[in-house]
């Protein structure tokens, strides 16, 4: 058996694979090909893909493979920018939850185009994603095989895919909670359910749109949420994985710590994806709140909150814990260096830690109409400073811009020592 390289994955690269299943060797036979899907790399661990059960996200290290099916790993030739991989990663998200066509899939197979839809097959959103991000992966991005992606002369394959996996891994895995498929199982029940009252929606979105033409079907609409388990997924993780998010428990935490330092990096690797991603949403839901008090906006408002919290927090548990055991130089982790105050990225950073001094720190700097204004009270004169380094890694690489008087209070109210801002 074998399973993808993590070691050699970006985000945004193509995985092409193939089964030894029936439908799988009727595809391969038809289109010539050693390859039958098509998945996006989106994230460290985490694929997207369409299949029977719709658009969702799958766990590469539950993807296994026989030794004799191919697998291809392939990248654009001219590097992807950072907007482009966000795009794509988004477009891909977005869909999650979209129904397969198995019809158009087969007209693309037998070369007999019908009218597009918004359903979903394996290399149509491959294609379709890239597409969103300007970039031309094949001729018709609707009505593409795995193949045509495959022959794309705008892709390279990438070297070592794969590596080889023990029955013993294989059977560990299938004994341990899939998240994923926790997942799925939850968004596709509130699916099936709000398309009784919906024909036409086919992701979540499309709840959302309905909810706000709709209002009185937000007790049904949160219901489903609720029942699916959707709200409490996270809860899960948290208490199969407690030591991502304490740093003491990771301290002890009893294996290997080649694995618990590539966990690390990885974690850090991703950036604030995730952070945004869930700061976003949760920006979205407080934003319908204010224009509509539905029950359903606001559990969602709640959640994302939450997860956006928790993402931030096991990036601080990762860096702090490769600070401490890592034997490579502090400035090569990834960890979140203190930014500029005021500016876009701080700005993002705050919402996700502390929203509502953000929202009282952008009222401030919008009010003046500059930068250089104190991002506790308002008042300027003020300085950027960060905070001197600490014990504590929750307060790593604070940065602020204050007055003197916010500046007096900080080390006189709570011993917060700031040195001025060197960048």
């Amino acid at each position: 058996m074998k399973k993808l390289n993590e070691a050699v994955l970006l985000v945004g690269d193509i995985i092409l694979t193939t089964t030894p299943k029936l439908v799988s060797k009727s595809i391969r036979k038809i289109t010539k090909s050693d390859i039958s899907h098509a998945m996006i790399y989106v994230d460290g661990y985490s694929v997207i893909d369409a299949t029977n059960e719709g658009v969702q996200a799958r766990n590469t290290q539950r993807l296994f493979y026989e030794e004799f099916c191919s697998v291809h790993v392939l990248r654009c030739k001219k590097a992807l920018s950072p907007e482009s991989v966000r795009i794509i990663v988004d477009y891909a998200r977005q869909q999650i939850g979209v129904r397969y066509s198995i019809r158009e899939a087969v007209s693309t197979i037998t070369k007999q185009p019908t009218q597009v839809t918004r359903k979903q097959f394996c290399s149509r959103l491959v294609a379709q994603a890239y597409q969103t991000a300007k970039i031309s992966l094949v001729k018709d991005a609707d009505y593409c095989t795995p193949e045509n992606l495959r022959q794309s002369s705008i892709l390279f394959e990438v070297s070592g895919a794969t590596i080889p996996v023990s029955e013993d891994e294989v059977r560990r895995w299938k004994n341990h909670p899939d998240i994923t498929e926790i997942t799925r199982n939850a968004i596709n029940a509130i699916l099936d359910q709000a398309r009784q009252k919906a024909p036409s929606v086919e992701e979540l979105n499309d709840i959302d749109a309905h909810l706000i033409e709709y209002p009185d079907d937000d007790a049904f609409i949160c219901q489903l949420y609720m029942s699916s388990g959707f709200l409490d997924i996270w809860k899960t993780n948290v208490t199969q994985n407690p030591w991502q998010t304490d740093l003491e428990k990771m301290d002890s935490w009893a294996g290997p710590k080649e694995f618990l330092e590539k966990y690390c990096r990885l974690t850090l690797s991703e950036g604030t994806a995730g952070q945004d991603r869930f700061s976003r949403n949760r920006d979205i839901y407080l934003n319908y709140l204010t224009q509509h008090s539905l029950k359903t906006f606001e559990v969602l408002a709640d959640l994302y909150s939450t997860l956006a919290e928790l993402h931030s927090q096991r990036r601080k548990v990762a860096e702090e814990w490769l600070r401490r055991h890592s034997d490579e130089p502090l400035d090569s982790l990834g960890g979140n260096d203190a930014l500029k105050p005021h500016s876009p990225k701080w700005f993002e950073d705050l919402r996700i830690q502390r929203p509502h001094q953000a929202i009282a720190s952008k009222m401030a700097v919008d009010s003046m109409g500059r930068n250089d204004v104190c991002s506790i009270c308002g008042d300027d004169p003020a300085k950027d400073y960060v905070l001197e380094s600490s014990d504590s890694f929750e307060k790593k690489n604070v940065s602020l811009c204050l007055c003197d008087d916010c500046l007096a209070i900080r080390k006189n109210m709570y011993g917060e020592v700031f040195l001025p801002f060197s960048k």
